[in-house]
């Protein structure tokens, strides 16, 4: 029931508002994926299991442990019901449940971003998910506090001590995968190059296939550099490129400029 809880109460809203996140600064700027590149990459499955999701094991699983052993168990010690510990053990539980949960919401804002740190589109830009992460707090706070659900899914009203460990959980998820990605932008270009490649010139003109076909194709349109830029998060330096290749293509082609 616990795990249901995540699944559909507490993660629901929150996902479906990452559908509507704007594009991240930069992302036109990169050459478009190659046609039999897959949705899901080996990267992404590295950062969602083996970064994000060991950050969060580690932090839940030290909560449980943390709340066991303050509540006086050790190793062996029966928790069952009817027994003395038995209590502590659904505090503990309690507070694995709510630290997933804590964790989902943390990985909810780094998740926002591939690359570009979440200053640059704004921490609290995206209403959707601000609503969706308040329905589970609440959803999150009437399964821990509502006597009647206790039994239903197996939880326990957690004391201030246990909630104030629980409560950096985010920002603790958040801030790993905001370092990492400050580490991936820091990272020099000429390390993913091949040995014996020169490198390219800091800055050269742009041709109809050095930008995503999107952008190029609107520009084409009438779309100004300005209105490029805030729409599909392409730099100002490729905007205003972009643009002025549109036309001189329209001006080599007889037509009049957008």
């Amino acid at each position: 029931m616990q795990i249901l809880a995540v699944d559909l109460g507490t993660d629901t809203l929150p996902a479906l508002a990452l559908g509507r996140e704007r594009a991240e600064p930069g992302l036109m700027d990169r050459p478009p994926r190659r046609r039999d590149e897959k949705v899901i990459q080996r990267s992404m499955l590295a950062r969602a299991w083996g970064f994000l999701g060991l950050v969060s094991a580690c932090l839940v699983m030290g909560g449980f442990l943390l709340t066991l052993t303050l509540g006086g168990w050790h190793p062996g010690d029966p928790t069952g019901p009817g027994t003395a510990l038995h209590l502590t053990y659904r505090q503990a539980t309690t507070v694995t449940w709510l630290g997933i949960v804590a964790c989902q919401i943390g990985t909810a804002f780094a998740a926002r971003t591939e690359r570009a740190s979440l200053r640059s589109i704004g921490v609290l830009s995206n209403r959707q998910l601000l609503v969706g992460i308040g329905f589970s707090l609440a959803f999150a706070a009437t399964i821990v506090y509502l006597p009647l659900l206790h039994h239903v899914f197996g939880t326990a009203a957690l004391s201030p001590a246990q909630l104030a460990f629980v409560a950096p959980f985010p920002f603790v998820v958040w801030g790993a995968d905001e370092l990492r990605r400050a580490l991936v932008r820091r990272r020099p270009a000429a390390a993913a190059k091949p040995a014996g490649t020169t490198a390219a010139p800091a800055h050269t003109p742009v041709t109809a296939s050095a930008h995503h076909p999107v952008a190029v194709l609107l520009a084409r349109h009438g779309w100004s550099a300005h209105r490029l830029h805030h729409a599909l998060g392409v730099s100002e330096e490729a905007a205003k490129d972009i643009v002025s290749h549109a036309r001189q293509v329209a001006a080599e082609h007889g037509r009049r400029p957008p």
